[in-house]
């Protein structure tokens, strides 16, 4: 399971995962944080039966770590993994 994240036209400050061409969640510059506060970032994820708001994080990378655990999650939960090859896997 590959996520791709993509800066969308709202600026480099919102980026949005995608699945294959499915839009998965997102992580966006927390513009409300109060002053001197460390949670910068909002990490959301946009799958059915996940939480959208993921929480709020200090740096971009934990915020997209918490979209990319959600959606492994709900991807296992969900039986969507691939799975190895059964042939190629007893022909070797």
């Amino acid at each position: 399971m590959k996520i791709h994240w993509y800066s969308v036209s709202l600026g480099p400050s919102f980026l949005r995962a995608f699945l294959g061409g499915c839009v998965v969640g997102s992580v966006s510059l927390n513009v409300f944080r109060p002053q001197g506060s460390a949670m910068d970032y909002n990490a959301q994820c946009d799958l059915p039966g996940v939480t959208v708001g993921l929480g709020r994080f200090s740096t971009i990378g934990e915020a997209k770590n918490a979209v990319e655990s959600a959606v492994a999650s709900w991807v296992e939960i969900a039986g969507l993994q691939e799975k190895p090859d059964e042939h190629s896997a007893s022909n070797g």
